[in-house]
């Protein structure tokens, strides 16, 4: 699917465009830098800017360097661009590349439903839930597939029926304010089937349960170690099961930089007796007294068995570049005085930091991770296997989303796409490489999930709306 853009409007043809963003200058590169320098520079200014970093402060600057990098990055953009600032007229027509453009397989026919653009597929629109909550940043769907969990930025959670035949609101869960009086916007969710729901940010970890009464709301330590990536839950039917992985010691007055990132605490998420708090359970990456660089980006726990997946950055070697390990820590294992003692199963290596970052997703077992990766490509990961696919998505900003369908067989990819279709998804075949199909919304894409059948797919939107894809 590919369009054709025809030089430059009456308007932009006098003189130089002034109004035009110098997006040189906003990603601090030369005119004639080349396309390495343009991805040292994003990845540079990522790392300093990404609201996972430098929180809702990073969003707008995010943006600006996002949209710089995918104009400069992609040449036929580059050249109009040029051409519009420089007041030259170029009317030969510049082709716009699409994601994945030359391996991707998507019919040229663009189906039209209720304001929703698509391609044939797998998918086919859904019903659509007008949710009124602002946007959405979070979904999570109920093991059974049952329920929806739905989060925004106001910050709200509500719980839905996605699919009676007129999808409704069980109830609506309001997020408790922080010690200071302010919300915390939930970035991430889980749901039991039977209607408990957590949800957590960068701040606060706040749990509802099946009444929709508030029965947690726990500060989630130094913003510094807590990010939503490096916390996650596991809800259990019955409670009994019920955890919660957080950095090392973070619930803390005063941790030590050096032992934070470096390990998982995971407790109970309730309690038997608050009174008595439970004595955590540790997996530490590396000795304290190791003075290497080792941080966990991103900690995942297994629905159905005791497995908590890290990924970490790490310096092995004195001198050499930061490489990623992923581990699998049994979380039963004892030791010889039949006490708890996780223990890492397996580990692998997944390459250099800097070519892997967010957004990532994991499968419900916590053995495949899909997550970004340089230049333009989407990696999925199977880590009892130790091998991965590579999938030619196109660049992925800091607002784009991944969904990782159960079977692995599937993965969803949001990017910020173009002014006329920031709302693009496109479903991928992860065996065989190839985009399956793309799907248009009218607005931005702010989360996205697979429900347990893997074939149908949630995407929670800027204008409030949850639009479902279900199997064609």
């Amino acid at each position: 699917m590919s369009s054709r853009h025809h030089g430059s409007s009456s308007r932009d043809r006098a003189i130089g465009r002034s109004d035009l963003p110098d997006y040189y200058e906003i990603l601090g590169v030369p005119i004639n830098a080349d396309a390495e320098m343009l991805r040292a520079a994003y990845h540079r200014l990522a790392r300093q800017y990404h609201p996972d970093v430098a929180g809702d402060d990073g969003i707008a600057r995010m943006k600006e360097i996002n949209r710089a990098y995918s104009i400069l990055s992609d040449p036929d953009k580059r050249r109009a661009y040029d051409t519009a600032r420089a007041g030259i007229l170029d009317f030969r027509p510049h082709t716009q590349q699409p994601a994945g453009a030359g391996s991707s397989p998507v019919g040229k026919a663009t189906l039209h439903e209720r304001g929703l653009l698509y391609t044939h597929g797998p998918l086919r629109p859904g019903p659509s839930l007008d949710t009124d909550l602002g946007s959405i940043t979070a979904l999570a769907f109920a093991a059974d597939g049952s329920m929806l969990a739905i989060a925004s930025l106001a910050p709200v959670a509500a719980l839905w029926r996605p699919y009676t035949d007129a999808p409704d609101r069980i109830r609506q869960l309001p997020a408790p304010p922080l010690r200071d009086g302010h919300p915390d916007a939930i970035r991430r969710l889980r749901v039991t089937t039977d209607g408990m729901v957590a949800g957590w940010g960068y701040a606060q970890l706040a749990v509802w349960n099946a009444s929709g009464t508030l029965c947690l709301a726990q500060p989630l330590g130094q913003p510094r170690l807590a990010t939503p990536d490096t916390i996650d839950v596991q809800l259990a039917h019955d409670h009994a099961g019920c955890l919660i992985a957080l950095p090392q010691g973070s619930q803390a007055l005063l941790v030590p930089w050096d032992v934070g990132p470096r390990g998982t605490d995971i407790l109970p998420l309730l309690p038997q007796d608050p009174a008595r708090p439970a004595r955590p359970l540790r997996c530490s990456e590396r000795p304290p007294t190791e003075r290497r660089y080792w941080a966990i980006r991103l900690r995942a726990l297994a629905t159905d068995a005791p497995i908590l997946l890290t990924l970490s950055c790490a310096r092995v070697i004195p001198d050499e570049p930061e490489i990623i390990i992923l581990r699998h820590w049994d979380l039963a294992a004892q030791s010889w005085f039949k006490k708890r003692h996780p223990c890492v199963v397996r580990e692998l290596e997944a390459g250099r930091c800097a070519e892997i970052g967010p957004p990532y997703a994991v499968s419900p077992d916590a053995n495949l991770l899909a997550c970004a990766a340089t230049p333009d490509q989407v990696r999925v990961y199977n880590i009892a296997a130790g091998i991965f696919d590579q999938l030619p998505a196109g660049p992925l900003g800091a607002f784009a989303h991944l969904a990782l369908a159960a079977d692995g067989c599937t993965i969803a990819v949001a990017r910020e796409g173009s002014n006329s279709a920031e709302g693009l998804v496109e479903v991928w075949s992860v065996a065989d490489r190839v985009c399956r199909q793309q799907l248009i919304h009218p607005s931005r894409v702010g989360a996205l999930t697979f429900a347990p059948d893997h074939r149908t797919l949630a995407v929670g939107l800027a204008n409030g709306t949850v639009q479902l894809w279900l199997p064609a």
